[in-house]
């Protein structure tokens, strides 16, 4: 930075470095509890070995919804809630979700342990988490094993407590999540009990590590939960209203949003969702567990277990809303959504009278501030270059990062710290120069337009996304520093100490959001990083204008950055722990008799090169064949030998009315063992009415369906029947019968294991066969 008149000593300067150094890295680590950190109910500890064992037996076998896997562990689940001296039921029904028109039969595990006490209300408790894994070849350890797991061994310690409560308690471990929340479907349409519960806790994970998130789900206000959470002392609360209301915009997808659409029932998510490279795949074992996270989910149970097992479940519904947030995991703390666009008006006011006296009194100046709104617009640009157009770069340097569906490859921490030491090293650059450039300009004149951003920024949270009001810190922050700078005359050491006080605070509550974000949303998204920590960094500008050795932590800084990018590239490519993901399915069409692979790989390996060569990139044949979800991203396609399989047997009857809508009846029996059934049109069709087994799915008038009509997922060989009043939109509809079994390997014997360093695509069909079959032609 340019010289001025006052600079702090160099034992001051690295004082202040260190300490927000250590501010960022703490809060960072203090997100979630340590690997070997032990809790208790009452004086009963929650055996963090149990946990791991019935992980372990969880997660033996890949376990979806129809699996033999799946089977074996509902009967070990229901073995350890017998042993728990629990009357156990499983609840055995068709699911339907009639949002995307999905069914399956699911069994529910259900549990009640019933109150001790005479009660407060008339609601219950409920504990649940799913115990099926995703379709294929994931184990589920930490999805959502972990979470059925710390349920049972924390009911253990809960039940040898001794500890009296007023709310009957229920255990919910529900069925058919990964397919469409079709367990909770099938438990909030059918079963009594879902009128008695009046809270849920939800464990869940959407990766195998990091601090696991709290997360709200309710149709009404926050304020009352969010009290019971502060009122059960968590020891590492982590949560903010930020993602509660970024939350309640988006399109949610677990079990509790079945139970709080359907049923008005309160809940809380606990997630975590770090290492989401390992979300739905063969790598969600438990040795890829973190124990810390897990530990983080036991930490919530042994609070908010026997807190809630004794609250008055009926008293958590209100209309008020309040901005919530941690501060370093110790405490949340809370105010209401009310005071958040008032707070930053008055703040706005306060800033506006201070600057005006500043200027009349010719301490600032119009000309200098207008000057030092370009190094803003400059830095936010080139943060945007950084993230944006850096992950373009990475992406073209390294294409195997397009692999990974999760959008998150092995090394996406290392591309995180790179971008945002990047980023901090450009601010730390753009500043010398203007200072450089202008020396005339003061500290308060480069600060303040900073200031009115802020402000700005705040003024629009409070209209359009409250429950961000917490960012307030980072405008009422250096408003307090510059009034400090306009009014009061010290030395530099006092001076950057006292600005390092007022920045610690943000720095605490807002430094950690920013790779949570793009953890959350994927390295796409890495802008969203770099932007926060350019924003961030000026508000700390007064700072380093004071002390020495800037140019030393600019040096700090890219030695970083180069060093993350090493790691960048060592964990770049492919080895038996960061595994490639790999897809062969072979689909045949019973119409031209023609059988075809394809894959989802974007390049070749070893496991696919026997079956495609760099040419066979035209998939437009599968194209009708099978819904567009399972053609759209298929890379390879090449023609291949018919498998002696005999498709499924259809039985239709098909007739039209006098309205042109066409009735439908489908009696589907399967020749082998299947996983999943679809009904896909060509042309879009205006549903009516659809049914499976005489149970029909919720339509009010019509829904359009285009190309998917419907989706079953088989749990047995029992012939099902289909009933469907559709009318095609525009012009006549073909109608095809989808069937998948996952078996390739079992009818396909050019088919070789996968080496070390492969594993199964996640989130498409893999390793399948399937058999599409015309129904109806109109």
């Amino acid at each position: 930075m340019a010289q001025y008149e006052m600079t702090a000593s160099r034992l001051y300067s690295f004082l202040v470095v260190m300490a927000i150094v250590f501010t960022v890295v703490w809060t960072w680590n203090a997100q979630k509890p340590a690997d070997d950190a032990q809790y208790k109910i009452a004086d009963e500890t929650i055996s963090i070995t149990n946990t791991w064992a019935h992980i372990a037996n969880i997660s033996e076998l890949p376990h979806f919804t129809g699996s033999s896997g799946h089977a074996k562990v509902r009967d070990y689940l229901v073995n350890q809630l017998e042993e728990l001296d629990l009357e156990v039921e499983v609840q055995t029904t068709l699911g339907l979700r009639s949002n995307y028109f999905v069914a399956s039969t699911v069994s529910n595990i259900i549990a009640k342990i019933p109150a001790t006490t005479p009660s407060k209300g008339n609601k219950a408790l409920a504990l649940m988490s799913h115990y099926d894994s995703a379709n294929g070849y994931s184990h589920g350890a930490s999805d959502a094993g972990s979470g059925v797991a710390a349920i049972i061994e924390a009911t253990r310690a809960f039940l040898n407590s001794g500890l009296t409560h007023s709310n009957d308690i229920y255990i919910i471990f529900t069925d058919a999540e990964e397919q469409g929340l079709l367990g909770a479907q099938g438990f909030v349409k059918e079963h009594p009990l879902a009128d008695k519960i009046g809270l849920i806790l939800n464990f869940e994970a959407r990766g195998s590590g990091g601090p696991s998130f709290t997360l709200l789900e309710t149709n009404h206000g926050n304020k009352n939960i969010l009290e019971g959470l502060v009122d059960a002392k968590l020891s590492n609360p982590t949560a903010n209203s930020l993602m509660y209301s970024i939350y309640k915009m988006l399109p949610n997808d677990t079990d509790l949003t079945v139970f709080r659409e359907e049923a008005d029932i309160n809940g809380l998510n606990f997630a975590f969702i770090d290492d989401h490279f390992d979300y739905h795949t063969a790598q969600d074992t438990p040795e890829r567990l973190d124990a810390s996270s897990l530990n983080h989910q036991i930490s919530y149970l042994s609070a908010l277990l026997p807190y809630f097992a004794n609250s008055d479940l009926e008293k958590l519904t209100t209309n008020k809303d309040v901005v919530y947030f941690n501060f370093a995991n110790i405490a949340l703390y809370d105010y209401p959504f009310l005071w958040v666009l008032p707070i930053s008006i008055l703040v706005a006011l306060v800033f506006l009278m201070m600057s005006i006296s500043a200027i009349n009194k010719r301490r600032i100046k119009l000309k200098s501030v207008l000057i030092a709104t370009f190094p803003i617009i400059l830095n936010i640009i080139f943060a945007i270059a950084i993230g944006l157009v850096g992950w373009h770069v990475l992406v073209w340097f390294y294409p195997q990062f397009n692999d990974i569906p999760q959008r998150f490859p092995y090394g996406g921490h290392y591309i995180l710290a790179t971008a945002i030491l990047l980023t901090i090293c450009m601010g730390f650059f753009t500043y010398q120069v203007f200072a450089k450039r202008f020396p005339s300009i003061r500290i308060v004149e480069w600060y303040l337009p900073i200031i009115a951003l802020w402000i700005v920024i705040n003024i629009l949270i409070g209209i359009f996304l409250t429950g961000a009001g917490f960012f307030i810190i980072l405008a009422v922050a250096p408003l307090a520093i510059f009034g400090n700078i306009l009014r009061y005359r010290t030395t530099a050491n006092r001076k950057v100490i006292t600005y390092t006080l007022f920045s610690l605070p943000g720095l605490v509550i807002i430094s950690p959001l920013i790779p949570t974000i793009v953890v959350g949303l994927g390295l796409p998204n890495l802008a969203i990083a770099t932007i926060m920590t350019t924003m961030l960094l000026m508000t700390l500008l007064p700072i380093f204008f004071i002390i020495k050795g800037l140019r030393s932590i600019q040096l700090f800084c890219l030695a970083g950055a180069f060093i993350s990018f090493v790691g960048i590239h060592l964990n770049a490519d492919y080895s038996e722990d960061r595994k490639k993901p790999s897809s062969i399915n072979y689909l045949y069409d019973t119409e031209s008799n023609q059988a075809r692979l394809f894959s989802y790989n974007q390049h070749l390996d070893s496991f696919v090169q026997p079956f495609f060569t760099l040419k066979d990139t035209d998939t437009s044949d599968l194209k009708g064949l099978v819904s567009d979800r399972t053609s759209r991203s298929a890379h390879y396609a090449s023609q291949t030998k018919k498998l002696d399989i005999q498709p499924t047997n259809v039985v239709v009857t098909h007739s039209v009315d006098e309205n042109d809508i066409s009735q439908l009846t489908l009696k589907i029996e399967p020749n082998r063992p299947l996983n999943s059934i679809q009904i896909i049109s060509d042309t879009p069709l205006d549903v009516f009415a659809l049914s499976i087994n005489q149970k029909a799915f919720d339509i009010l008038g019509s829904r359009k369906q285009n190309n998917s009509v419907m989706y079953y997922v088989v749990t047995d060989m029992q012939p099902i029947e289909v009933k469907i009043k559709y009318r095609p939109d525009s012009q006549p509809a073909q109608l095809r019968l989808v069937e998948t079994s996952r078996d390739l390997a079992q009818h396909f014997m050019q088919l070789t294991p996968r080496s070390e360093d492969i594993m199964a695509s996640p989130f498409k069909v893999t390793d399948a066969v399937i058999i599409s079959q015309v129904i109806i032609q109109e």
